[in-house]
């Protein structure tokens, strides 16, 4: 079974929109977050930015785009503080950890597959202690490619050992989790 990570094990948008409103003082700018996010997100998946270098600038355009005159060494001021109020304020959906307990307990092997990348996604697995239950952690600025590239979903079914048609993706994001994770029969089996 393969899990997405944000929205799906971890409340990561209403974390993400509380800490962004306290920070710029307004609560009505999370889709355009979520779109400037999304778009460096894809430049660091394809190779055209470096991962550390794509949350200071996502923030630098994010701020200009909000009418802000700021640097990048403001905008990576910005950035530390916006993650050090998100460390402190993950949360975990209420069924998360009987789920992942009886799902461990029934020999099901488990995969944490996330579009966002960097150490960060391990470090939030860890510090809310889902670490332990994974057999994978697939993340796609690791690996090079990202929901819902069908590709994301047979390398996890690859480093688990397990047929395509045996596999199972749960997510929040139909376009991005569940398009992907469709394998047709003809592909897997050949």
């Amino acid at each position: 079974m393969f899990l997405d990570i944000d929205d799906t094990l971890i409340d990561f948008t209403a974390t993400g929109k509380r800490t962004l409103a306290t920070l710029i003082g307004r609560d009505d700018m999370w889709a355009a977050w979520e779109r400037v996010t999304d778009e460096h997100v894809a430049h660091v998946v394809d190779g055209r930015l470096e991962y550390a270098d794509m949350h200071t600038r996502r923030c630098h355009a994010f701020l200009s785009g909000l009418g802000m005159d700021v640097t990048l060494d403001e905008a990576a001021d910005f950035e530390a503080r916006r993650k050090a109020l998100l460390n402190r304020s993950w949360r975990l959906f209420d069924d998360v950890l009987p789920c992942l307990e009886w799902l461990t307990a029934a020999g099901v092997q488990l995969a944490a597959v996330t579009n966002a990348s960097g150490a960060h996604q391990r470090d939030k697995l860890a510090a809310l202690g889902l670490a332990r239950f994974f057999d994978h952690v697939a993340i796609a600025g690791e690996i090079g490619v990202a929901k819902p590239d069908a590709a994301m979903f047979e390398y996890v079914c690859l480093q688990l050992g397990c047929d395509p048609r045996e596999a199972v993706h749960v997510g929040d994001k139909l376009a991005t989790d569940a398009v992907g994770a469709v394998t047709p029969v003809s592909a897997a089996s050949g």
